[in-house]
């Protein structure tokens, strides 16, 4: 008899008669092996293929066999001609060629009803095809071999699986680490050399290097290697924290500062392991500024770099101290002035912060960060029409800084709109208000979603032909929607019409969109629906579990509050409103055009369901 090993197991309630039975399709049951990886060991992050399933009813339950393709992208690099760094030889890549590699998993699921009403759900794995079995068990042993911390034997089963599989060049820098550990420098030099070889973007083997040079006392070289390291990959948090101690020995505060703080906003689960050694480190680094100022009362540079990190870590108060001090010693010190500036608005004094940057402004009329940082407190003073003048003095001066477009879209957005004219249904009609509020909700998100997007692709040219010729004509045919009723008036048309998929971003949960949710989801089995946002689930926790009973309901929380309602229906139609401060004063835009729901599903759904999990019943 072939053996099972149990993947998932899940029980479903109020189940009476065979046909309450739930159904399973074979994307939901992808998903539940996903989310229970100890059936898919190794394949986690291969694309999941769709196999024919063979169905077969069992008397009081329903047992399904199927077959699942995990297909690895293989990407075997095509190098250019070595070069030299610091006197390591290294190999860029030039181009790839790509090919696939199958693994074949074999499963059976059992649907099988029980006596207290109840269903349940067991997924096996029976076995894995097309795979080397003598790589599987090896990599096993190296499993248990870090479990146990056992290097001696490890660093033997590492030389075998490299000897097995050359191109997993992974296991070369396992080896690499475990050398590192070991304080083995001759053996970290020597493989890192032949890695470098293989393929030099290895960021984690140059700050390796770096670390042995470091030891050994050649700073300088160990420096530049360790900036080779940010180069590849800018995050890095070992070759950010090395940087940080070099920087502060080198009595380069401003940089160590800047390393360490970078290091503490970089996204990086693994990195918050090092935050013990980098909050040790901003503490050596304030001591010894704090020494210098005490030691010398008329310095002007130390004081602005101290508060200056102040500021940035919300010690307002610290802060202000320094600044005031910079400014009794310097009373037309710009910098510091601006910064009071920014403390003013922090604490709520909007009416003095006003009056500090006007006075900047007279003294350098062309700073666009200090016309920038008026806009924002006329803003906050509710002063809307001066807040636009000096976003537009701002932009006039800088039109190309994103930010300051972004403000000044907000700022329109967020204006009293006197006089639109709209048709029965909220739909701007008069095309010059349309043109203009358009291009304020199109900047709106070019900033932090439309341009990266842009950046990161123009290189493709039939990407750059799309920008330049089709994208602003399809921005011309978008609709603009006026008042927060037309944009959910707009929102339950699209429920109630979506053929196949429809997802939802919600920065605020409303409950008569959750109702046409699970109603539209209960009559329409075949329409599946996702509705993502910061959840409170004291709130709505009941809600969402019986949502998530209807099967076609997946719901996501997402860690942030979004800034914007998005609907996304059948990829075929999309409405995007973002939120303001006066609801009944929104716009909203949207498209039925493909080819733009198409760009647009492309750039802001891969970021929310990146940083948003599914809640499970």
């Amino acid at each position: 008899m072939v053996s099972k090993n149990l993947v998932s197991k899940k029980i479903y309630e109020n189940i009476q008669l065979k046909e309450d039975l739930p159904q399973m399709d074979i994307e939901q049951i992808a998903q539940s092996l996903i989310e229970n990886p100890k059936g898919i060991p190794n394949f986690v992050k291969y694309e999941l293929n769709q196999h024919p399933v063979n169905f077969r009813n069992v008397m009081e339950g329903t047992r399904k066999d199927f077959t699942v393709d995990y297909t690895q992208q293989i990407q075997k690099a095509i190098f250019r001609e070595p070069e030299v760094f610091e006197g390591i030889q290294f190999k860029e890549i030039s181009d790839y060629e790509t090919s696939e590699r199958i693994t074949k998993v074999d499963y059976v699921s059992f649907f099988t009803k029980l006596k207290d009403g109840s269903s349940e759900h067991r997924i096996y794995q029976i076995g894995r095809r097309y795979f080397n079995k003598e790589i599987d068990q090896l990599r096993e042993l190296k499993e248990q071999y870090q479990k146990d911390q056992d290097d001696s034997a490890l660093i033997e089963v590492l030389n075998k699986i490299i000897q097995l599989d050359p191109e997993n060049l992974r296991n070369y820098q396992d080896l690499i680490e475990i050398h590192h550990k070991r304080g083995n420098d001759d053996k970290v030099i020597e493989l890192s050399k032949q890695l470098l070889l293989l393929d030099g973007r290895k960021y984690e083997v140059w700050n390796f290097l770096g670390e042995v040079f470091y030891k050994q006392g050649d700073i300088e070289k160990a420096t530049k290697l360790f900036e080779r390291a940010l180069q590849l990959y800018p995050k890095f948090f070992k070759a950010l924290y090395n940087l940080g101690v070099n920087s502060f020995l080198s009595k380069d505060y401003e940089s160590a500062f800047s390393f360490c703080s970078t290091h503490l906003e970089a996204d990086i689960t693994e990195g918050k392991i090092y935050s013990k050694d980098i909050n040790r480190l901003l503490e050596d680094i304030i001591k010894e500024l704090r020494t210098i100022i005490n030691e010398n009362p008329d310095d002007i540079e130390h004081r602005m770099l101290l508060g200056e990190h102040y500021y940035d870590k919300s010690q307002f108060a610290d802060a202000k101290t320094l600044f005031e001090e910079v400014l009794r010693n310097e009373p037309m010190n710009l910098d510091a002035m601006v910064f009071i500036g920014l403390l003013y608005v922090e604490n709520v004094e909007y009416e003095k912060a006003i009056q500090i940057y006007k006075k900047v402004l007279d003294l350098d009329p062309e700073d666009e960060v200090v016309w920038d940082n008026l806009g924002l407190a006329y803003e906050y003073n509710k002063e809307s029409i001066k807040s636009i003048q000096a976003f537009e003095k701002a932009h006039k001066l800088v039109p190309e800084d994103l930010e300051i477009s972004q403000h000044l879209a907000i700022a329109h957005l967020n204006s009293q709109k006197k006089n639109l004219e709209v048709n029965e249904s909220g739909c701007l009609s008069n095309e010059e208000q349309k043109s203009f509020y358009t291009g304020h909700l199109i900047e709106f998100f070019n900033k932090d979603l439309i341009n990266p997007m842009i950046k990161a692709n123009w290189e493709n040219q039939d990407f750059r032909l799309f920008i330049e010729t089709q994208f602003p004509l399809l921005i011309s045919k978008l609709q603009v929607f006026y008042g927060f009723e037309p944009i959910k008036s707009l929102i339950t048309s699209m429920i109630i019409s979506t053929k196949t998929k429809i997802t939802l971003i919600l920065p605020n949960v409303l409950p008569e969109i959750l109702s046409y949710c699970s109603e539209y989801a209960y009559h329409q089995k075949e329409v599946n629906l996702v509705l993502i946002s910061c959840w409170d689930m004291e709130k709505y926790g009941s809600i969402i579990s019986n949502m998530i009973m209807l099967r076609n309901i997946q719901i996501r929380h997402v860690h942030f509050n979004p800034s914007f309602y998005g609907v996304f229906k059948d990829e075929k139609e999309l409405v995007l409103a973002p939120i303001i401060e006066n609801p009944n004063e929104m716009l909203s835009i949207q498209s039925l055009d493909p080819e733009f729901v198409k760009f647009l599903n492309q750039i802001i759904l891969p970021i929310f369901n990146a940083n948003s999990r599914p809640i499970s019943p």
